[in-house]
């Protein structure tokens, strides 16, 4: 017994995540009927408690800082009784917050920090303090004897938020830490081992499927005698407990179209061959007659009877691979697919002779990330770049599979009450909305729909110049690297000066961001200026009404678009957005109406969500057939 209280905790590799069969669920139909009750039953707890710490602060904030950390930690060790002593506990964890950063926790975020405690999805207008309250809501779990995994968007705002919640754990004696991409893996393995671990959702998902590689299905007891005796080296996690996640909606949701993957190089093979060929054979192929593009549709490339006949024609020259009907339509669709769907400067850039990913919900590139089944190559190739080599699967993890397997899920973001049936059904989540702690000052100018893009960025570049002359900062958003281009130009036609944050520019980030709120600051960003940037104005700025935010395109999901609106009249500050569309919007797809309504944008984002929604659950049922087929072999991972 001696021998096995000194050894380190349990890792997460033996509790696997019940897998969720298709058809006929109970628990997930109890969890829809009975929602309305959880969440009105969560919302009363959390702001009973805010309401019993902010009657205990006046009796906390007498005391001394001696006397007030030594009752933190005297309250940390009273484990059985942690609902009853979180309102005193959120009362101290309040008013240490207040010395520590100068900040004293509005009401609405104190109940925000305990509703986070409670399994709950919480959505808070943006501007509001959710990188605060999150800290305090992983000290809290923390301080309850949970190890917190603090998960957002991407690296950038995962050490950034550490940076600003460290000098508060600190002084409350936890310790933290966070992932960097570039950490080993004994460097890895020393931050998962603090109280709190801030990290981006893909470098926690695969230091766990790294894991679960590595260490397959030993059993918890052999893990914990191999790591005391030193018979292997330990996991590199140390389990998966607690994690709050910043932006929830986009990790949950957004990112869980695409499974992770861990491969390696597989050595010689054809693939690069095998690319070429269906890229030369799309290229032969007529549009007229011989396949359909549909962009946004669950069958964006389509081969037509003529077509099929044409490609198998080839393919019976070609042999090999290209033997069968099938898998030459697939390769030739796929060719296509790269060829016409897939855009540079938008699903891509070229950077350093290589093709690099764009994430459209973030804006920001993913250099780490390729396209699978000979779809990378086939980019390479029509860009004019050597194919790369092919690489083997050595695991895949999808999001939904992984983040069920936490003891203790929570989440935050200002978009999430559009995703709750989602959260709910997927992840066991409810969601409940916060107030905002002042009224929101945000006024609309309205939408305008011009008739071509010229006409569109010509009327962006007149609002810039016109908010820019009162003073105003001036944020244009736009959707693609390829927009904020020929935004740019459109200012520099004025000569209107500006800066330009996308993919390209992202090693600049902090430092647009920075600018970005001083009077009449003009800047044309994609979503990297969406999410989590907190552009603070100066005094001019707020004196002359605050910042414009130019909406200049429809996403595919609404929650991005207020993602963006949101930048501006946070925090009680006065804020303006105005909406500018045209009617060849990539949204309206390749046969737009020649007069759009807004009907018409709302009408085809709606149908684009629906999409994701489908392609989300279809992810989800083929990893748990792929589940059954493997079981025998113990799985995927």
């Amino acid at each position: 017994m001696s021998l096995l209280r000194r050894l380190p905790p349990i890792p997460d590799h033996v509790r696997k995540a019940a897998p969720r069969r298709p058809g006929f669920d109970l628990g997930a139909q109890a969890r829809g009927t009975f929602a309305p009750i959880a969440t009105g039953l969560r919302r009363r707890r959390a702001w009973a408690e805010a309401r019993a710490a902010l009657r205990l602060h006046p009796e906390v904030a007498d005391l001394d800082d001696a006397t007030l950390l030594a009752d933190w930690h005297r309250l940390g060790r009273k484990s059985r009784t942690v609902a009853k002593l979180r309102p005193r506990r959120l009362a101290i964890l309040r008013e240490v917050t207040h010395r520590t950063t100068g900040l004293l926790p509005h009401p609405v975020q104190l109940v925000a920090a305990t509703a986070l405690s409670d399994r709950t999805g919480v959505e808070m207008a943006t501007g509001e303090g959710k990188t605060l309250v999150t800290a305090m809501a992983a000290a809290l779990q923390a301080a309850e004897g949970w190890p917190v995994h603090v998960i957002t968007a991407n690296d950038y705002l995962a050490l950034r938020d550490l940076e600003e919640g460290r000098a508060l754990f600190d002084r409350l004696g936890l310790s933290c830490g966070g992932i960097d991409p570039e950490a080993t893996p004994p460097d890895r393995r020393e931050v998962y081992a603090c109280d709190i671990v801030y990290a981006s959702s893909k470098e926690i998902a695969f230091d766990h499927l790294r894991d679960r590689i590595a260490f397959g299905d030993a059993t918890a007891l052999g893990l914990k005698l191999d790591a005391a005796f030193g018979a292997a080296e330990a996991p590199i996690q140390r389990g998966l407990w607690s994690a709050i996640i910043d932006e929830a909606d986009s990790v949950l949701i957004d990112e869980a179209r695409t499974p992770l993957v861990i491969s390696a190089p597989g050595g010689a093979s054809e693939l690069g061959r095998v690319a070429g060929q269906a890229v030369a054979l799309a290229r032969r192929l007529d549009p007229d007659t011989e396949y359909v593009l549909a962009p946004g549709t669950e069958s964006p490339v389509r081969l037509t009877p003529d077509g099929e006949e044409v490609v198998a024609a080839i393919a019976e020259d070609l042999g090999g691979v290209w033997s069968g009907r099938r898998r030459s339509r697939e390769l030739a669709e796929r060719a296509l697919y790269a060829l016409h769907i897939l855009q540079r400067d938008s699903h891509y850039i070229l950077r350093d002779d290589k093709v690099e990913i764009v994430d459209e919900n973030t804006g920001r590139v993913m250099p780490d990330r390729t396209w699978s089944e000979g779809l990378h190559q086939m980019v390479e190739i029509k860009e004019g770049l050597p194919p790369g080599e092919e690489r083997a699967t050595l695991g895949r993890l999808t999001f939904q599979r992984f983040f069920r397997r936490y003891m203790r899920l929570s989440g935050l973001s200002g978009t999430l009450i559009e995703a709750r049936a989602e959260l709910r059904g997927t992840y066991g989540l409810t969601v409940m909305p916060v107030p905002t702690h002042r009224p929101s000052r945000r006024r609309m100018a309205g939408t305008r729909i011009l008739p071509d893009l010229a006409a569109k960025w010509e009327a962006v570049a007149r609002a810039a110049e016109g908010h820019r002359a009162e003073g105003r900062p001036v944020l244009i958003g736009t959707r693609t690297v390829e927009a904020a281009e020929a935004a740019a130009t459109a200012l520099a036609r004025r000569k209107l000066p500006h800066r330009v944050l996308s993919a390209r520019q992202d090693a600049e980030e902090a430092e647009i961001i920075a600018a970005a709120g001083r009077a009449g600051a003009i800047t044309v960003a994609t979503n990297m200026a969406g999410r989590g940037a907190d552009i603070r104005l100066d005094a001019a700025a707020r004196a002359a009404g605050g910042l414009t935010v130019l909406a200049t395109e429809r996403h595919d999901s609404g929650r991005i678009d207020r993602q963006l609106i949101g930048r501006c009249a946070r925090q009680g500050d006065a804020g303006l957005y105005e909406v500018l569309l045209s009617a060849q919007d990539p949204i309206l797809g390749k046969a737009p109406p020649p007069r759009p309504r807004l009907a018409d944008f709302r009408r085809a984002q709606a149908m684009v969500e629906a999409l994701h929604r489908r392609q989300r659950a279809d992810l989800n049922r083929m990893e748990d057939g792929l589940d059954d087929m493997m079981a025998f072999a113990g799985g995927l991972e």
